[in-house]
């Protein structure tokens, strides 16, 4: 009966200390778990109270970022959430002189004990193994047959490190400050021909060499295409003086110079009506090696537009000017340039910002007589095409004339 009675005893003091065990890890898994809501959360309200450290150009181009698919890994005092990004439709990563399909893109948060915290916009860029698994790569490890780029950029558009891997081991790994030229990336929006036109400057370490080139002067540009002579400023939010639509010269008219369906293309449909073709902008008349005027004051950037081999195509040579107009940030593009003599950096109305020339497909339509010498106005609004007109200080009448409130 004491036997019994000490087995007994034995089981239950066996039975409690497993229970109290397991009852420990389920606390200590509870507590594991919160802490690991507690980083995400953490770097969540950290981004949302700071906005101005967090102006990553990539966000501008891509869907709002899903906290519930943020993961985090540590590594010593350190730790690292990472949130993907998820460009959207039609936006793509350009890297070096090719637009990469499958990028992998993250905003990543650094922190460590003394409660700091540090954020970059990360590129990845993995061998074909890896596309698959993201998961698999994080701010501190990657798998050991990994080959691919990692880039980290900061808010100011800045390349803070940069990393290349070959079977899980770097063989370039450089931090800010001593950063040689490898690659450069740009955001690209991507059209349904193949094309793109760039979105965002170059962002690398150095001044790239394939991409927009600044360029200055007055008439009589370094080419000799400029017109040498003096023109009188148009009214401010007008690009020439008296601005009037150039028509179309075949069946579009004068109203396939204005924004919207207004173009004729018996293969095309456009707003549901068949042989409509889309106009992006608007088309005003403009003489070969004319001015061109920013109609508003703003930041302007010289761009290029490319096709889907890297050569130059479309509109080709243009100007980009961004300006508050009534409160809101428009980015008003003067097309069929000149490639030398634009202007870039701040601008005011009025100012020349380049020369009328034939580029992109311009040229081919004045040969074929489908069009006048013009430079072609689009306004962007929240990334979308606007009808430029309203933005326009001339009001324009049936005719594609109208009268401008500064003419006497």
């Amino acid at each position: 009966m004491k036997n019994k009675i000490i087995k007994t005893s034995v089981f239950l003091g066996v039975f409690l200390v497993g229970l109290l065990l397991l009852l420990t890890r389920c606390q200590k898994n509870n507590v594991v778990r919160r802490a690991n809501e507690n980083y995400i959360e953490k770097a969540k309200t950290w981004f949302d109270a700071h906005p101005k450290m967090n102006q990553f150009a990539v966000l501008s181009y891509s869907e709002k970022p899903d906290w519930g698919k943020a993961f985090y890994h540590k590594n010593g005092d350190k730790i690292a959430v990472e949130i993907p990004v998820k460009l959207k439709k039609g936006m793509a990563i350009m890297i070096h002189d090719t637009v990469s399909k499958n990028v992998i893109n993250r905003i990543v948060f650094v922190m460590d004990n003394k409660n700091t915290v540090k954020s970059f916009y990360e590129l990845i860029k993995p061998d074909k193994a890896h596309v698959a698994t993201p998961e698999k790569i994080n701010y501190f490890n990657v798998p050991a047959d990994f080959s691919g780029t990692i880039m980290a950029t900061n808010e100011n558009t800045g390349i803070r490190q940069y990393r290349q891997y070959a079977q899980g081991k770097p063989y370039h790994f450089k931090s800010e400050g001593k950063l040689p030229y490898y690659d450069c990336w740009r955001i690209v929006e991507v059209y349904s021909d193949g094309s793109y036109e760039p979105v965002t400057d170059w962002v690398c370490d150095v001044t790239y060499g394939g991409g927009d080139s600044d360029g200055h002067g007055g008439g009589g540009s370094s080419n000799g295409k400029g017109n040498g002579g003096k023109t009188s400023k148009p009214c401010p939010g007008d690009p020439v003086k008296n601005p009037e639509i150039a028509a179309q010269l075949g069946a579009s008219g004068l109203n396939g110079g204005e924004f919207g369906c207004t173009r004729y293309d018996p293969d095309d449909t456009c707003g549901g009506i068949k042989g409509k073709k889309f106009h992006n902008g608007i088309d005003i008349k403009n003489a070969y090696g004319n001015p061109d005027y920013a109609m508003y004051g703003g930041t302007a950037k010289i761009k290029t537009q490319y096709d889907k081999n890297g050569k130059v195509v479309g509109a080709e040579y243009y100007v980009d000017v961004t300006s508050v107009v009534n409160n809101q940030t428009v980015h008003i593009l003067y097309f069929h340039m000149q490639e030398d003599g634009r202007v870039s950096g701040h601008v005011n109305a009025g100012d020349v910002i380049g020369y009328q020339g034939d580029s992109g497909n311009l040229g081919d339509a004045i040969k074929h007589h489908h069009s006048v010498s013009h430079v072609h106005i689009k306004v962007k609004v929240n990334g979308k095409a606007v009808d430029p007109k309203p933005y326009f200080a001339t009001k324009f009448d049936g005719t594609g004339t109208g009268k401008s409130p500064c003419s006497k």
